[in-house]
């Protein structure tokens, strides 16, 4: 219990120090709070841009999308290969070969107005958007996983915050498509969460699973009633409708859906209340119920679990950073889109870089206005990712934790019988 609250803390504590110091660690290491740290005294540092704290953001919201992909969509086996991509050193050649990377809106063009503004030239990607790209390369099909047919999804896919759903999904698309994934030797289970419950004591994983979904449903709802007062409010801070007979009526139902919001959010805090209670039961029920056979899956969901848990906090990291940068920001604002501007009537510009210029601009305007809102949610939602991640993590070791005590018992029995 120590060694857990302790972690927790450790992590906390840092992602604090991420927001406030520009003397963090450099980055050494492939895990979120190293990375992030990295990024907080870059953006202490650099040049000023407005612009690269919107491409922050977006990082961190891209880190939650591949998150919840990794934890519901991909099937996963205590022998599937996918995972021991995801958790081995990255190649960073590998990513730079990358044509999503060769032709990134931002990294692809932002020289050139560099240039036109007199700023350093050289800005490369960061640990943690070079780890985002690694691994969206191992999960989906493209031509790095010999799928050329298909593609990664777009990490330009700014969110829509009257749709609580575009901050933790990616957009569909056709030619977006996870792996195929087989397990050879072993039970392959439809995602992360329920390879953590099939864990847990047999007679245990039914309340449990249960409980998920019930605890799915609720939060289904809450996000649906999220998204419509946003819509509203939308709607209430558009100018055309400032004089719209529709006002008054649109007001009261902005109240209306306040109160069903208030309503939905104590649904869920309920349901998530109650999983989380039967997760945490469960392992520590694991103790008195020990399965061996269950170790070679814990073992895998060990490592993979930490990958997430670094994403989450890689993205508050860079939501910390961003919103160091914002400060230094937002006098150059105006600097930023004439720089875009006259680059986009250069005759030097080659294949895309025009479309990706105007693309930029675009992204600029809605970015500058949605920027700490966008701050806000994203923290939100990854913080509710590591929370959940925990209580997965506490299963696992649970497991990890029995077998060790149960390698003792037979070495102390072995040990015994030979005296």
């Amino acid at each position: 219990m120590f060694k857990e609250f302790k972690n927790k803390s450790y992590k906390l504590a840092l992602i604090t120090v991420l927001a406030i110091s520009p003397l963090s660690l450099q980055a050494t290491s492939s895990g979120g709070i190293i990375e992030g740290s990295s990024e907080s005294s870059s953006a202490a540092i650099e040049d000023p841009s407005f612009e690269k704290q919107i491409v922050r953001i977006n990082v961190g919201i891209n880190l939650i999308r591949i998150n919840t992909d990794i934890l519901e969509t991909m099937p996963v086996s205590a022998d599937t290969t996918w995972v021991d991509e995801i958790i081995s050193p990255m190649d960073y050649n590998a990513v730079n070969n990358l044509e999503d990377v060769k032709n990134d809106v931002y990294y692809s063009t932002v020289n050139i107005t560099n240039l036109i503004q007199g700023k350093y030239l050289n800005i490369r990607m960061s640990p943690l958007e070079a780890r985002l790209y690694w691994e969206a390369s191992i999960l989906y099909k493209n031509a790095r996983n010999n799928n050329p047919d298909y593609k990664l999804p777009s990490m330009n896919q700014f969110p829509d915050i009257t749709d609580t759903k575009s901050y933790t999904s990616f957009n569909e698309d056709e030619k977006v498509a996870i792996i195929n994934v087989e397990a050879t030797s072993s039970n392959l289970y439809n995602n992360v969460e329920a390879a953590v419950i099939s864990l847990l004591p047999e007679d245990l994983q039914e309340s449990v699973s249960s409980a998920k979904a019930e605890y799915d449903v609720s939060k289904e709802e809450l996000d649906v009633a999220k998204s419509n007062i946003e819509n509203i409010k939308a709607w209430l801070d558009d100018d055309a409708n400032s004089d719209s007979d529709e006002r008054a009526e649109k007001e009261e139902e902005l109240e209306v859906s306040k109160a069903f919001e208030d309503e939905k959010s104590l649904a869920f805090d309920e349901k998530q209340s109650i999983y989380f209670e039967l997760l945490a039961s469960g392992a520590e029920a694991i103790e008195s119920n020990f399965d061996e056979s269950k170790v070679p899956l814990a073992q895998k969901l060990e490592h993979l679990l930490d990958a997430v848990d670094n994403n989450a906090i890689g993205a508050l990291s860079m939501f910390a950073a961003a919103f160091t940068g914002m400060g230094r920001g937002y006098g150059v604002i105006d600097d930023e889109v004439k720089a875009m501007a006259i680059a986009q009537g250069l005759t030097t510009l080659i294949g895309n870089q025009k479309e990706f210029i105007i693309q930029r601009a675009t992204r600029m305007g809605i970015g500058t206005l949605f920027a700490i809102p966008n701050i806000g949610i994203g923290s939100y939602y990854a913080s509710a990712q590591l929370n959940k991640i925990g209580k997965y993590q506490d299963v696992v070791n649970a497991v990890l934790e029995a077998a060790e005590v149960a390698e003792e018992i037979a070495e102390e029995t072995t040990k015994g019988a030979a005296e």
